[in-house]
């Protein structure tokens, strides 16, 4: 079981009956945890979007093959301009990923994370707090 906190993630191995915490720090400065998910196609992987804060000027998503021993960082390439709320895999085709921020810009994948391009949103939707892809 994984859990994402205000003060970071944590896995209980047992099931919940006890708590880890998940240290990114030594991979990223940016650690404020919000969305998880385990990728469908490979339950040994991770992705977990992260921000500065609840509301910040920085974000990105991170990626863990190994459930969350070693990261990385996947959005490679692109300028979160606030923090990443949500992360999204298309279970039909699990190798498009998308992800959003919280202040409206949406990024997706085709390729496992290769390449990236954003999806401009339009103007009145300013804030993004869940992601679906079907």
């Amino acid at each position: 079981v994984y859990i994402s906190t205000r003060e970071g993630m944590f896995r209980g191995a047992d099931r919940g009956n006890t708590w880890e915490p998940i240290d990114l720090k030594s991979y990223s400065p940016i650690t404020y945890t919000r969305d998880l998910l385990i990728a469908p196609q490979h339950p040994d992987t991770i992705y977990v979007s992260v921000g500065r804060a609840a509301r910040s000027e920085a974000g990105a998503l991170f990626r863990s093959p190994n459930l969350g021993e070693t990261w990385e960082r996947v959005d490679q390439n692109l300028t979160p301009q606030s923090t990443m709320m949500a992360v999204a895999i298309n279970t039909r085709h699990p190798s498009q990923i998308f992800c959003a921020t919280r202040d409206g810009q949406v990024f997706g994948s085709l390729d496992d994370g290769v390449t990236w391009k954003e999806y401009p949103l339009p103007e009145a939707a300013k804030e993004v707090y869940a992601l679906a892809v079907g």
